[in-house]
């Protein structure tokens, strides 16, 4: 299952899965519900991990973009940076949320990027702000009102 010497896609179909629900949900405004209709074609181990990757990513979505803001001040323009937001919204819900193996989150949200013409320009900035929330999370995280993040107005 590797497109190219030590690159380990497993779960980059789930993967895949989630980033479209997040663009679904994000960008163009559309239900969880409707956009989780979606999972019906992958494997059920990669639909499951895919439901909970993304339903947490927006459960914990406040949290979560605090913590990349705290890392990159100013996001990348949406136009020139495809779903770069999005795949680092995942990255740190794999590693703060999920507790997925840092490797393992980090190597799927560059594989994630590596796969999107505009977000290949951002496998470093994804790869460096994961790495450090892979080291730091806890403390980018301890102190925060969850609740006041994640609920919104």
């Amino acid at each position: 299952m590797n497109d190219a010497p030590g690159l380990d896609v497993r779960g980059l179909a789930a993967r895949k899965a989630a980033l479209a629900i997040l663009s679904g949900v994000l960008g163009r405004g559309r239900s969880l519900d409707h956009q989780l209709d979606g999972l019906s074609d992958l494997a059920p181990r990669d639909a499951g991990f895919a439901r909970a990757l993304a339903s947490q990513t927006l459960r914990h979505l406040g949290v979560l973009d605090h913590v990349i803001r705290t890392c990159v001040p100013k996001p990348p323009p949406p136009h020139k940076a495809g779903p770069t937001s999005e795949i680092l919204l995942m990255g740190a819900c794999e590693l703060l949320v999920l507790k997925v193996a840092p490797h393992a989150a980090v190597n799927g949200a560059n594989s994630l990027a590596a796969k999107d013409k505009k977000a290949v320009h951002f496998k470093p900035l994804i790869n460096a702000v994961l790495r450090r929330i892979a080291r730091e999370g806890d403390a980018l995280v301890a102190g925060l009102d969850a609740t006041r993040l994640s609920v919104p107005d």
